[in-house]
């Protein structure tokens, strides 16, 4: 194990002596349960410096997701330059942050063929190299490496609209992708365990969860992706209105992930944000990202998502959540963004705690999730959503109270302004916009109570 292992490990060990709750290993190397621990966002190339990871980590966060491109690494000559990376990689590690380096890209000193992706033994070796580099470079960083970004679609994948030689036509999701990007990751989870036998490797990187996209997942599944050596499995939720509906697609992963043998296999969603504006065009992905509901209110419903978003992977085990992204108009933490101040106020709120379970509300619209720091003490978030498939202004504002509660009760809405619940049981008022109720000392929160209407 690299020092920085060892001292992981040291530190959950000890944590685990006086916090039994601790759910995960010992040996654990993913960020801990503890937020903002498993809190990330997406930098890209205009937004990666050391400004910038200094402002995300006076915001809360804890990590980011970073690509890391082939043909900006590999000369061709058996050499790799990765000094576009150093600096902000080792400014980042120094405040004690995490990573996920996406490898990611072509190169054409190995693959000049024009329609993207790796079709070739001579191109995934090499891939495989530049992986291993980088795994042996940042060893001591404990970067979490991830395989390619959405290999199932052809965004990101090949694009090849007519079939080129041997090779098909280019469609999302389809056996020729899963057997491409399988056939790359069991070459480059080779290599880089080879370079550093503790790597944190994370395949999949699945775009949207839609039935293809499960079946593109089962297919890599079958072609034996999980007992190549990678670590975990990563997810991109698009492809749904909203955050609560990642419940089924979760679900549907884990299940095939016990279908094939690896049931505690962690999963990361290491990509999605909700857009402030929707997209021009048609096409299978022209909206993803986007929510729908008024124009004029676009901004507070992606406040509301940026929330729910990283409560609804906690409750489905988790074990980290990447927004998209700090910049770009549609879904960025642009400054006087009312998600810019959503993301802070969770960040303090919840700084020390970590999800337990959701509370009974007998009404699976209704959230009551309880939180627990390593004291004892208990806060709450709560929200009530819309229907499947819905749009956020669908979401219908109720009263709830909850048993073990009464009198007057702490609360902190999305903007950080502090409220107070009364009464005799404490009566709160829910809406598609989450609060957090801090549990006074020496009460227990029971069973959620939703007034007729």
């Amino acid at each position: 194990m690299t020092p920085q292992r060892i001292l992981l490990t040291l530190k959950v060990f000890f944590a685990m002596l006086v916090t039994p709750a601790l759910v995960h290993a010992q040996d654990d190397p993913l960020p801990s349960p503890y937020f903002p621990d498993p809190v990330f966002v997406q930098l890209k190339t205009k937004s990666f410096n050391t400004e910038t990871i200094d402002r995300i980590y006076d915001m809360g966060f804890r990590g980011f997701r970073r690509g890391i491109y082939w043909d900006e690494v590999d000369k061709g000559d058996g050499t790799y330059d990765f000094s576009a990376w150093d600096k902000e990689f080792k400014h980042a590690h120094d405040k004690g942050m995490r990573i996920i380096g996406c490898f990611f890209g072509n190169n054409k000193k190995y693959e000049d063929d024009g329609i993207g992706g790796i079709q070739t033994e001579e191109g995934r070796q090499a891939f495989a190299k530049f992986a291993a580099a980088a795994a042996e470079h940042y060893k001591d960083y404990d970067i979490i490496w991830e395989i390619w970004n959405e290999p199932n679609v052809r965004t990101f994948w090949r694009k090849n609209k007519k079939p080129v030689g041997d090779v098909p036509t280019a469609m999302h999701n389809s056996q020729e992708f899963a057997d491409e990007y399988s056939a790359l990751v069991k070459e480059v989870a080779k290599e880089m365990k080879k370079a550093d036998p503790d790597a944190i490797i994370a395949a999949g990187s699945v775009s949207n969860y839609w039935k293809p996209s499960y079946k593109w997942t089962e297919a890599c599944f079958k072609n034996g992706v999980l007992d190549s050596g990678v670590t975990v499995w990563s997810v991109h939720p698009y492809g749904v209105k909203r955050p609560e509906d990642f419940t089924e697609g979760h679900e549907i992963t884990r299940d095939l992930l016990k279908k094939y043998g690896h049931p505690e296999m962690p999963m990361l969603n290491t990509e999605r944000g909700f857009a402030i504006k929707e997209h021009q065009g048609g096409g299978e992905v022209a909206n993803e990202g986007w929510s729908g509901g008024p124009a004029e209110k676009a901004e507070i419903f992606q406040a509301w998502h940026y929330v729910r978003q990283f409560m609804m992977d906690q409750m489905h085990g988790l074990r980290l959540t990447t927004w998209y992204e700090v910049g770009g108009d549609k879904f960025g933490l642009i400054k006087n963004r009312p998600v810019v101040t959503a993301a802070k106020v969770m960040n303090q709120q919840l700084k020390g705690y970590k999800y337990v379970k959701r509370l009974d509300s007998g009404n699976e619209l209704d959230y009551v999730l309880l939180w627990e720091n390593r004291d004892g003490g208990q806060k709450l978030v709560a929200w009530t959503a819309p229907p499947p498939k819905e749009t956020p202004d669908k979401a219908e504002a109720r009263e709830v109270t909850i048993s073990g509660l009464s009198g007057d009760v702490p609360v902190v809405d999305i903007a950080g302004k502090e409220l107070t619940a009364s009464g005799n049981p404490t009566k709160f008022k829910i809406s598609g916009s989450p609060i957090y109720i801090e549990v006074p000392t020496g009460k227990r929160p029971g069973s959620v109570q939703v007034a007729a209407r």
